[in-house]
């Protein structure tokens, strides 16, 4: 059995090194640590990016005469198919909301491929003074990760993984709308 006494005895023999050792020591486990810090946030950054990298790959706008929307463009620049699109006209600058609710103001296609396309646009919302429009978006992509971009152009991945969640749409979607490729 050891006694409180052997220990202190103990102790005093063992050579502790000199302050320049201790202070290397720590400077030496500080860059460690401080590097595998560095290493995971820049994989944590990496895999993020990889995420993101199909869905800031899409984008909309739309088509004008005069005021009037007689279309939206929706550019699939990835190289793999978007599925369970839903497409409003919105508010981007001004009061209303960045992305529209229900069936009667968004068109469905069920798959958009690599490309440029025609859509025939959806409900457009009454405008009022100081409003401007926009095209909000939502889509899940080839990994199943579902995303929106809204009227104002901002892209985030949604919280629920259901195809229109948010939107207060009615399933099933009783009817898809086609489109039509943009040379």
């Amino acid at each position: 059995m050891i006694l409180p006494d052997n220990i202190i005895s103990w102790l005093s023999t063992v050579n502790w090194g000199s302050v320049p050792d201790w202070l290397a020591a720590i400077g030496t486990i500080s860059a460690v640590i401080a590097a595998l810090y560095l290493a995971d946030k820049g994989t944590r950054e990496q895999r993020l990016r990889e995420r993101r990298a199909q869905a800031i790959s899409i984008s909309t706008y739309r088509n004008l005469l005069g005021n009037k929307t007689i279309g939206i463009t929706v550019m699939n620049n990835s190289n793999a198919n978007i599925y369970d699109i839903a497409i409003s006209i919105a508010v981007s600058v001004g009061a209303g909301e960045a992305f529209q609710k229900e069936n009667k103001n968004n068109i469905f296609i069920r798959g958009i491929p690599p490309g440029k396309f025609k859509i025939d646009p959806p409900k457009v919302p009454k405008k009022s003074m100081g409003m401007e429009l926009g095209i909000a978006i939502s889509f899940r992509d080839a990994q199943g990760v579902y995303w929106r971009r809204d009227a104002v152009g901002n892209l985030y991945e949604t919280e629920s993984q259901e195809p229109y969640s948010g939107l207060d749409v009615t399933q099933p979607i009783s009817k898809y709308e086609s489109f039509s490729v943009v040379s």
